[in-house]
Order: structure tokens, then C-alpha cells, then sequence
């Protein structure tokens, strides 16, 4: 019996002093474009409305573009049902628009 009560607290001891695992967490990493971006068939219109507009100008307008076109996703997923779908869509149109070179 008391050996019994001494491997329970040896092994309540051990357990106390063993580092704690994190929760592990499913964290897709977002690349917003830029240097890792690939060269698409649009990547030179891309390329002459950086210089012309400048790259924060730029950046501004593909942001509001890109809100727009994740809307339009949503509500399209909305009106169908098919509102599970919304974040592959998304993720979809993201590789997509990396693929065809807009966000170079």
C-alpha cells in the first residue's frame, strides 16, 4: 500500500515539473503577395500601374478591390446556401489572382 501511494506521488511529481504542451492551433500562414508573389500574364500591367501610380496608390486600389470581390463572394455564398464554401472561394480567388500576377 505504501509503495503504491509513493509511485502515485513520484508520478504526480513528475507530471507537475513536465513542461506544458500549447493546444495546437491550425494557422494557415497569409502571404500578402509582394517579392513571393509569382509572374503572371498580368504581372506587366501590374508592374506599369506601380510606376505610374505609385505603390501606395496601388496597394490602395487592390485592397478595395480585392474587399469588393471577397463581398461579392459572400454574398454570393449567402444567396445560394453554400455559405461552408465562403473561405475556400476566398483562398481560391487569392491563389488565383497570385497565379495570374496581380499581386506582384
Amino acid at each position: 500500500m505504501q509503495v503504491l501511494l509513493i509511485l502515485c506521488f513520484v508520478v504526480g511529481v513528475v507530471r507537475a515539473f513536465r513542461p506544458l504542451q500549447q493546444p495546437r492551433t491550425r494557422m494557415i500562414p497569409l502571404n500578402m503577395g509582394g517579392k513571393q508573389s509569382k509572374f503572371g500574364i498580368f504581372s506587366p500591367a501590374v508592374i506599369v500601374a506601380k510606376t505610374v501610380l505609385g505603390e501606395a496608390k496601388l496597394n490602395k486600389i487592390r485592397g478595395k478591390a480585392i474587399s469588393l470581390h471577397s463581398q461579392a463572394i459572400t454574398e454570393w455564398c449567402l444567396q445560394y446556401g453554400a455559405y461552408n464554401l465562403r473561405l475556400k472561394l476566398i483562398k481560391k480567388a487569392k491563389k488565383n489572382g497570385d497565379e495570374l500576377g496581380f499581386l506582384i
